[in-house]
């Protein structure tokens, strides 16, 4: 029974909730890794699984077509699993429920996983079929994309005869994608000293963010849980002295939507400091108030803390914290285009050691490399470490690349309008591709679709029969002799 089967195109949606119904958190990708391997053994296709489990499937072309150059298709066959507070789905074993509003499908307390199933959907379709025309077709589903690019990184590229490439985690379905930024990711780690509680607690919270996608969206002046925590602590700091027990927030590629700590202050200066937590909400409330209208700041008296962090330890973390750049640090005068972006992307401590995960993405290595600089020498200045714990190059815009003319060609002449081009203010994995085939022509489109990473994550359902036609008539073009 199929609940999507009234949308079209009704295999490629059929699909999606095929694959919907099967468990695929980064690292837990086995059960769809073994249903793709199966689908292609059923239908004699050629199939090959690495070792962390890419799968590779290769179609022959159509009738006519079996001597034209090959064209590689790739998606990610992982999601990032996140729910709401009162949602008892298990990420383990349980199917994505679906709930639809109007055009826009959505999970149902849960991430939807159109990031990625979209392309799984069409890529198995493409796979399926028997009455389209198309040159061969090499059809590369990668794991552990959402948590640092994983599988792509081990994949042996000597096994793709492509030189032309879609990808389908970028775009929509009126904009290709010619370029995404890099990003250097770092670890910043400061070790504690711990010393005896004293005080009043006080637990401070603050929820009720927008959030989104770290890159993304990045640009919607969207404020960071984690920034505002930070300013309300230095703002405490600078009236009296503080210490904190524990901080933690959100983790991951996203623009923080929660973050809270425990913090002790004496007796004396209680009072204060919920005033000054009272001052910096109402100022922070104005200033998001278009972009994060339900943002909260709750501060409640807690019980007493057997041990705090020590005075000098909780000065740095606060001032590194504060300092830490967020948001869009350049952008193309002319056109608005991202150049480059900072966000911390979590906070916590565990026993003595606080950990700090920052990020940079930018379409020039050296921008992102220099606030890198920055970055580390900050953390040095407040006693931290920062080593650098991931780095994604950039995907390069191709200006001869015959691909994108016949993608411009073909949309024009279905859909009587222009395909709009972008470059994605994110990590892709088509950028590890070209560092091993620098001549790989490659263009990323797919269905419609906001919020990744959230629980709010919808597909435009329209979208994906858009997105089905311009791929068969596409494939049908690369066929024209």
């Amino acid at each position: 029974m199929y609940c999507l089967d009234i949308y079209q195109p009704k295999k490629v949606m059929r699909y999606f909730e095929d694959v919907s119904r099967i468990p695929r958190e980064s690292g837990n990708e086995a059960e769809i890794c073994n249903f793709v391997v199966n689908f292609a053994n059923e239908r004699g296709l050629e199939v090959y699984r690495d070792e962390i489990g890419n799968v590779l499937i290769k179609k022959p072309g159509s009738k006519g077509c079996e001597d034209l150059p090959p064209l590689l298709i790739q998606g990610h066959l992982d999601m990032v699993c996140k729910k709401t507070k009162d949602s008892n789905h298990d990420f383990l074993k349980d199917p994505i429920k679906f709930r639809i509003e109007g055009d826009y499908l959505y999970g149902d307390g849960t991430t939807l996983g159109a990031d990625n199933a979209v392309a799984i959907a069409n890529m198995l379709a493409l796979a399926d079929s028997t009455d389209l025309v198309h040159p061969p077709l090499e059809l590369l589903f990668t794991v552990q994309e959402e948590i640092g690019l994983w599988g792509i990184k081990a994949f042996d590229m000597s096994r793709l005869k492509s030189r032309r490439m879609i990808n389908m985690d970028c775009g929509d379905a009126d904009t290709m994608c010619i370029g995404s930024a890099g990003r250097i990711k770092v670890n910043i780690t400061r070790e504690c000293k711990r010393v005896a509680g004293s005080g009043l607690a006080f637990t401070l919270k603050v929820s009720g963010l927008t959030g989104g996608h770290s890159g993304v969206q990045i640009d919607k002046g969207r404020a960071s849980a984690i920034n505002l925590l930070a300013r309300v602590l230095y703002r405490i700091m600078e009236r009296m002295k503080l210490n904190l027990v524990t901080i933690q927030s959100e983790f991951g590629s996203v623009i923080p939507k929660f973050a809270e700590c425990l913090f002790c202050v004496s007796k004396d200066n209680a009072d204060a400091a919920a005033d000054i937590v009272n001052k910096v909400y109402k100022e922070a409330a104005r200033e998001y108030k278009a972009t994060d209208p339900d943002l909260t700041f709750e501060l409640t008296k807690a019980d007493s803390a057997e041990s705090m962090v020590d005075d000098a330890s909780t000065t740095d973390i606060i001032r590194l914290l504060y300092l830490l750049p967020y948001g869009v640090m350049r952008a193309e005068p002319t056109n608005g285009q991202l150049i480059c972006s900072c966000n911390t992307e979590g906070i916590a401590i565990e026993g003595s050691t606080i950990t700090i995960p920052f990020s940079s993405r930018s379409t020039e290595e050296n921008i992102s490399s220099e606030y890198i600089r920055k970055v580390r020498l900050l953390a040095e200045m407040c006693g931290a470490e920062c080593k650098i714990s991931e780095t994604i190059p950039a995907w390069p815009v191709r200006e001869d690349s015959a691909l994108q003319a016949m993608c411009k060609r073909v949309f024009c002449q279905l859909f009587g309008e222009q395909l709009k081009t972008e470059v994605m203010h994110a990590g892709v994995e088509t950028s590890f591709i070209l560092q091993q085939i620098p001549d790989m022509d490659i263009i990323g489109i797919a269905p419609t679709a906001t919020g990744a990473h959230t629980v709010e994550e919808k597909l435009y359902l329209p979208s994906m029969k858009t997105v089905w036609y311009f791929l068969v008539k596409l494939l049908a073009e690369m066929c024209v002799k």
